[in-house]
């Protein structure tokens, strides 16, 4: 299903989405795909791996109403594609937990992305939850991905995405935010 999946995307519509009922399975389709790029023409296709930032927030004793305890992460450019092993179905209780915002993204230039939040710049851009598009580039600043560049299918001209914050609780009642790019791979 794979192959011909991504060689219909390459060589008729590659706007085109496979559709399946569990999202273990697109997660798992998805990697196939930046797979399938990547060995293709591994200087080009590169999967770029970015973390998301995540804190604890505790409730502290004191004039602070919050202790905030930082887990940061850099972001990790790989040759190789490091996600063989991951839990998939912890990983997608996870992103659901924190606004669907993905713990760890992985992501190379061309691939398909979609907004899963609506963009609350405030200057109308018109990208809304469900929003799909085409990964352009990367723009660092201080050896950090500091925003995406997307050509989003219904605008002409490429718009910068940049990460937003999300405040949540798991199960055990600990708060924690996540700071990570709005967006998921979009090929299923």
């Amino acid at each position: 299903e794979t192959n011909y999946f991504y060689s219909t995307t390459k060589n008729v519509d590659n706007k085109l989405m496979a559709v399946f009922s569990y999202s273990e399975t697109v997660r798992v389709f998805n990697d196939r795909i930046l797979e399938k790029r990547q060995a293709e023409d591994p200087e080009v296709n590169v999967i770029l791996e970015i973390p998301a930032e995540t804190n604890e927030v505790e409730k502290a004793i004191g004039k602070k109403p919050f202790l905030q305890r930082g887990y940061r992460h850099a972001d990790v450019i790989r040759g190789e594609f490091g996600r063989k092993g991951r839990n998939h179905r912890q990983s997608a209780k996870d992103a659901k937990a924190a606004g669907g915002l993905e713990a760890t993204l992985f992501l190379q230039k061309g691939c398909r992305i979609m907004q899963i939040q609506n963009d609350r710049s405030g200057q109308g851009t018109g990208i809304v939850n469900g929003s799909r598009g085409e990964l352009i580039d990367f723009v660092m600043e201080d050896g950090k991905i500091d925003s995406l560049v997307v050509k989003f299918d219904h605008i002409d001209s490429p718009t910068r995405v940049v990460r937003v914050s999300t405040t949540y609780r798991t199960k055990n009642g600990r708060m924690w935010t996540r700071l990570q790019f709005p967006i998921v791979l979009a090929y299923a």
